[in-house]
């Protein structure tokens, strides 16, 4: 189905479809079955419904909306917004400053070029947030979080997360569950808190990267000592771990290593 010039309202009902927005602002929506929309110019709005659908935004900034089943969605040119709901969606945002957001099911995200937002949301995520500044937050569920290029910021929710910063200066946050952060190249910071698990610190780096107490936590209330090679940063008073820096020497970190975040 063509909608050519114009500004189109395009129902695919049911049925395994192949949809092409055309020119102008449309508005599609696939219905049942396994479906292929293409939104191609203009603002468009892109909706999957029900079924393991292909969904292509194209130029300008649309709207991709996966729904029910296991669906692709690529926004191409421009700022777009992915949704990928029920399902193991995979959402690539291209071109542009995007927001991907992969609701349920164990979903990959893939951030593009430009400056892009993502959440993993629900279950099991993979998240890359590509070329750019970049936020991504797995949300909840044991996650991957891969920063590369950029200055990016990395949360990994709920669950045992592994984070990856990439080049560029990162901030990485664990947050709930016992989480594997490594920042990669650049000057990093990790976050630690006492409402966070335990984090397994893989390359932290004396006079580059920084640790960053948040939560009220403060560095006064710290406990540094030496285990195996590797530094462990504890809470004083409760004895409970907050990281393990791998085979850093507990001598060469103090109060300088930490700031108040």
């Amino acid at each position: 189905m063509y909608g050519y010039k114009g500004n189109d309202y395009i129902d695919l009902g049911s049925g395994d479809d192949i949809a092409y927005g055309g020119k102008e602002d449309d508005y599609i929506t696939g219905g049942e079955g396994n479906d292929l929309i293409f939104g191609d110019e203009g603002k468009d709005v892109l909706i999957g419904d029900d079924g393991n659908d292909i969904l292509l935004g194209g130029k300008n900034d649309d709207f991709l909306q996966g729904g029910n089943g296991d669906d692709q969605m690529f926004g191409g040119q421009n700022d777009d917004s992915l949704q990928g709901g029920d399902g193991k969606d995979t959402l690539f945002g291209d071109i542009g400053s995007d927001i991907l957001e992969g609701n349920a099911g164990d979903d990959l995200l893939l951030g593009g070029e430009d400056q892009d937002t993502m959440s993993g949301g629900a279950d099991n995520d993979t998240l890359y947030g590509g070329q750019a500044n970049d936020l991504v937050d797995g949300n909840e569920g044991n996650d991957i979080l891969f920063g590369d290029l950029g200055d990016d910021t990395l949360d990994g929710g709920e669950g045992n997360d592994v984070l990856t910063g990439g080049q560029g200066n990162d901030w990485l946050v664990g947050a709930g569950g016992d989480d594997t952060l490594t920042g990669g190249a650049g000057n990093d910071r990790f976050y630690l808190a006492s409402s966070f698990g335990n984090n397994l610190i893989t390359d932290f780096t004396n006079g580059e990267d920084i640790i960053a107490l948040t939560g009220g936590l403060t560095f006064e209330q710290l406990e540094i000592t030496s285990f195996n090679g590797s530094t462990l940063i504890k809470i004083a008073s409760s004895q409970q771990q907050l990281a393990e820096l791998l085979g850093v020497d507990s001598n060469l970190i103090g109060e300088s290593n930490f700031v108040l975040g």
